[in-house]
């Protein structure tokens, strides 16, 4: 055999071992079992322009990004009446970090909601995720590596130390660097992005009925079957499951606009007002930001009969003007 060929088949051996490891490293990144990311959602949507205010809504994903960096005006509501830059309940934002760790970082705001009535696990884990966020010891690793593995290691925790076995909570966050947006989902809250008259759902809720949804689909049961099924509603995956199963999480990045509005809800919001509702009260809103969402609180409250205030978390943030950190 020529040293010619041996050259090739040198070549053509690191090739195959190179695409193995891409493989490799593919199938960890989706390591999940119910991995889903949130460009699925608009997986039958064309990107071929930014939208338009009457135009029906796609996520504004660009080729170049910008270096602005916009400002982000935060205001936090639920029933207990707190600074707005402070945690309330199960919302914590970047309020007090150095503007060069943001840039590096990225602005990061955080919904739990506690299940199972459990009132302290959401304020431990939106603290202990905050801290790590920003922490001196967090290495470099990327975005969604960071989530995927504090995640997994608070889910160990806190099934390993929960006395009744019922401690845990939903998480929903998103990282804000400059225009880019990056969202975690695990558990049953809901963000939304309201570009214009236009609001999108961009996480999933995690529960029974995606896997009654998987039945239906594959003929092991019929959708009249599903829909009544008493546990259609039951969370299956959130931190302290014992097991994360399903997460929300994007790689490419969402693009926000001057203007646009993050909106994090609880399911005590979204169980009492629908979609059409909310996005009415938002978007017909006149008074100050800050106000908005209590206006939320209040609408769900009259709407319910007699729902608790402390049932309902909401949080919206507004991208600002530009200007560079």
């Amino acid at each position: 055999m020529g040293s010619g060929t041996v050259f090739i088949l040198i070549i053509c051996l690191v090739i195959g071992l190179g695409m193995i490891g891409f493989g490799v490293y593919s199938l960890s990144r989706n390591k999940k079992d119910g991995y889903t990311r949130p460009e699925a959602v608009y997986e039958d949507e064309v990107y071929e322009k930014p939208f338009e205010d009457d135009s029906d809504y796609y996520p504004p994903i660009m080729e170049t990004l910008t270096e602005d960096k916009p400002i982000v005006e935060v205001e936090v509501s639920h029933s207990v009446k707190t600074n707005a830059y402070k945690v309330r309940d199960s919302v914590r934002i970047a309020h007090d970090i150095d503007k060069q760790v943001l840039k590096e970082r990225g602005f990061l705001a955080i919904l739990c909601d506690g299940v199972n009535f459990d009132e302290d696990t959401p304020s431990y884990i939106s603290k202990r995720v905050m801290d790590e966020f920003y922490g001196d010891e967090r290495g470099s690793e990327s975005v969604q590596d960071f989530f995927e593995n504090i995640i997994d290691k608070l889910d160990a925790e806190i099934v390993k130390f929960s006395n009744n076995g019922k401690a845990g909570t939903s998480f929903l966050a998103c990282v804000l660097t400059g225009k880019e947006m990056y969202i975690i989902g695990v558990g049953g809250a809901r963000l939304y992005h309201i570009h214009g008259k236009n609001m999108k759902q961009l996480t999933s809720e995690h529960r029974y009925m995606l896997e009654l949804n998987a039945k239906v689909k594959s003929g092991e049961m019929d959708e009249a079957e599903a829909e009544n099924h008493p546990r259609k509603n039951e969370l299956i995956s959130y931190i302290g499951v014992g097991g994360i199963n399903y997460i929300d999480m994007n790689d490419i990045p969402i693009m926000v606009e001057e203007g646009d509005i993050l909106f994090y809800c609880s399911d005590g919001l979204y169980n009492i007002l629908d979609d059409d509702e909310m996005h009415s009260t938002i978007t017909s809103h006149e008074g100050m930001f800050k106000n908005c969402a209590k206006d939320l609180t209040a609408a769900a409250m009259d709407s319910s009969g007699g729902v608790k205030d402390d049932d309902i978390s909401a949080l919206l943030i507004k991208i600002g003007k530009q200007e560079v950190l």
